[in-house]
């Protein structure tokens, strides 16, 4: 097989999302005066979902990460509080793809932990978690929810062990992962899975892409490209399709896709440019986009550079001649000298030390072009070190500290040949990359087809992005980022746009998406099933499914007490609810304090009971469910004017603080 090489010669297609571009959020609708955290690991750093936006600061004394809700847009509170239960620095966060309101982080001290974020957000430091899972014997740097099973967690660490875990157990500390997968041979760099979550995708430090049947954890592919070396891969939704981010032989930037069913030869690779951060993918199944960013990158950089220089001078007489030069020096032996001349790049600072080795004296004035005198007795050595700072308004190079030291040898042949030899090393600190090129992906050669490229001088350090369910459809929004950039302490939103005239719902960019119930439960997941992500429409006024969509096959009293007697498990329609309704009307604060006919809140009445009103009384049921989705709508209505509120209350409080301080 061979591989196909992209071209980037203009190729006129047709394409809805040819003209997509990225639209950066205002001062005020960032997050300003974030402490983002400086770790070096390769990771996103940022999780969103459409209530709350967590972020991994830098802290002292453990790990710590913040949550903000979504809207509490501007300047955050220096101390604003912290979920701050690691002993060691958080290294990933993820939040559960079917509650709002539950987040894993994993840290240097070896544990996951999963944190219950109250409903009003994190108004005091959050330290005690809901469940820690303790398994791994070092630090764990990646975690991962299952996409369609409820509460099954992913996590591998550096004891190369990819850990599974079922959330549902009883206990608050988890000590057995419920399976251990031990095919790599070192770290793991990223994990991906398909839209059914029957198939893990994993890129490794050993530079090899594994494709992974995660339930058995038995190996099913494995690739081993020398001219690829991997660092993140991701599945391609039902495109049955790899991409992969890494580097090629000569370090250049590099991504490659691959067939999921043959990882021999990839089907497509190309190199991008020629920078040394991380590329990061992100997938729209929905769109067939992806997206390529870039990443900040804090790695020194090492380089030497030989100079060799050749001057020639006219020669008037012994001591008279004509001197092509472009620097201003003064120099006395045995000899300090400074030397001033013109930066290559601005804007620069240079400061020079000429040590002179001669036993000589010497006069030597220069402009350029000039009339000079010149006494020379002998050849000169000298060594000068020099400190440059300069700024480049390129996309890639942020900042470039150097520090030079050159050393030349000036031998004069004759009173008119010169020649100048020298060797600078400099050292580069700071690149950045905060580009985020986009493509749109097909199932038929040539695959991939270059969009076009959103441009920031800003790097980013991490990158959230938010849920579907989360965008703005009025404005045709199809994908949102959230940038983490450190030298402005800021997380700025990043909106990608589908330009349409009309302000209606526009259905052919908004297929049915995945929803934020779970298609099945964990028990259900480890027993053998797979099933595909529960599906939403996002038009506004549209009916959010719920959780396990499919009816039981009976009525028994295992079925309802696996549903039922985890924390989180959503209830199902039909029996379950029954089962729901009775336990909430089992609870006293659920009691209606009102005198009604039977005791019970009107809002909260059960279904049919019997059997045949069950299975027959398709109309009363469906009202039933009406009745229900309009209360909890009421009630999630309530609940964010509740966090509304006690926000505009921290707001008040803070400027009555400023201004007693002041």
């Amino acid at each position: 097989m061979t591989v196909s090489k992209m071209t980037w010669r203009p190729q006129y297609r047709s394409s809805k999302f040819r003209h997509v571009f990225g639209k950066a959020a205002t001062k005020e609708n960032c997050y300003d005066g974030v402490p983002i955290t400086r770790s070096v690991h390769d990771n996103h750093f940022c999780a969103v979902n459409p209530r709350f936006i967590a972020v991994i600061t830098e802290c002292a004394g453990g790990g710590a990460f913040l949550v903000l809700s979504v809207h509490h847009t501007g300047k955050v509170d220096p101390l604003h509080p912290k979920v701050s239960g690691h002993r060691g620095n958080v290294l990933d966060i993820k939040w559960n793809p079917f509650n709002d309101f539950c987040i894993a982080s994993c840290s240097e001290d070896s544990t996951v932990k999963v944190w219950d974020i109250p409903p009003h957000g994190v108004l005091k430091n959050l330290t005690v978690p809901w469940k820690e899972l303790q398994g791994h014997s070092r630090r764990v740097g990646l975690i991962e929810w299952h996409p369609t099973a409820n509460n099954v967690l992913f996590s591998t660490g550096y004891d190369y062990q990819v850990m599974i875990w079922n959330l549902d157990s009883p206990e608050a500390v988890i000590k057995n992962p419920v399976r251990t997968i031990s095919h790599h041979t070192d770290v793991v760099l990223s994990m991906s899975f398909n839209t059914d979550g029957s198939r893990l995708a994993t890129s490794c430090k050993d530079k090899k892409i594994r494709v992974l049947e995660p339930r058995t954890g038995n190996l099913l592919q494995e690739a081993n490209c020398k001219n690829h070396k991997a660092s993140k891969v991701l599945f391609l939704g039902n495109l049955k399709m790899l991409l992969s981010t890494g580097s090629s032989r000569w370090n250049h930037r590099q991504m490659a896709l691959w067939d999921q069913e043959d990882l021999d030869v990839p089907l497509l690779q190309e190199d991008l440019d020629g920078s040394s951060g991380v590329l990061f993918p992100f997938y729209d199944p929905d769109t067939h986009m992806l997206y390529i960013a870039g990443k900040l990158s804090l790695s020194p950089h090492l380089f030497l550079s030989p100079h060799l220089f050749l001057s020639v001078s006219l020669s008037i007489s012994p001591h008279l001649f004509l001197s092509v030069s472009l620097h201003l020096s003064l120099h006395l032996s045995p000899s300090l000298s400074l030397c001033l001349s013109p930066p290559l790049s601005l804007p620069s600072l240079s400061l020079s030390l000429h040590l002179s080795l001669s036993p000589s004296l010497s006069l030597y004035v220069s402009l350029s072009p000039s009339l000079s005198l010149c006494l020379s007795l002998s050849p000169h050595l000298f060594l000068s070190p020099s400190l440059s700072v300069s700024l480049s308004l390129s996309s890639h190079l942020l900042l470039s500290v150097s520090l030079s030291l050159p050393i030349s040898l000036c031998l004069s042949l004759s009173p008119s040949l010169s020649l100048y030899v020298s060797l600078s090393i400099s050292l580069c600190l700071f690149q950045g990359d905060g580009n985020i090129r986009y493509y749109e992906i097909s199932s038929e050669k040539p695959y991939m087809h270059f969009l076009t490229e959103y441009r920031s001088h800003t790097p980013q350090k991490g990158m959230g992005i938010m849920p579907k369910r989360g965008l703005d459809v009025s404005s045709c929004e199809v994908f949102r980022f959230y940038k983490l950039v450190t030298i402005k302490a800021l997380i700025e939103p990043l909106s990608m746009i589908v330009p349409r005239r009309s302000e209606s719902y526009q259905d052919d960019i908004y297929p049915m998406t995945a929803s934020s119930a779970a298609a099945m439960s964990a028990e259900e997941w480890l027993s053998g099933i797979d099933k595909g992500p529960v599906l939403q429409s996002l038009k506004p006024g549209s009916r959010v499914p719920d959780s396990y969509p499919e009816l039981s096959s009976g009525l028994g009293s295992k079925g309802l007490g696996n549903s039922l007697g985890t924390r989180r498990s959503q209830s199902r329609p039909g029996q379950l609810q029954l089962a729901y309704i009775q336990d909430q009307l089992g609870n006293k604060e659920c009691r209606s304090k009102t005198s009604v006919s039977n005791g019970q809140d009107p809002t909260l009445c059960s279904p049919p009971k019997t059997e045949n009103e069950v299975w027959g009384g398709f109309d009363l049921r469906l009202k039933f469910h009406k009745q229900q989705e309009e209360i909890r709508r009421l009630r999630e209505m309530l609940n964010q004017r509740d966090v509304r509120i006690k926000q505009l209350e921290l707001e008040i409080n803070n400027v009555r603080n400023s201004q007693d301080s002041h």
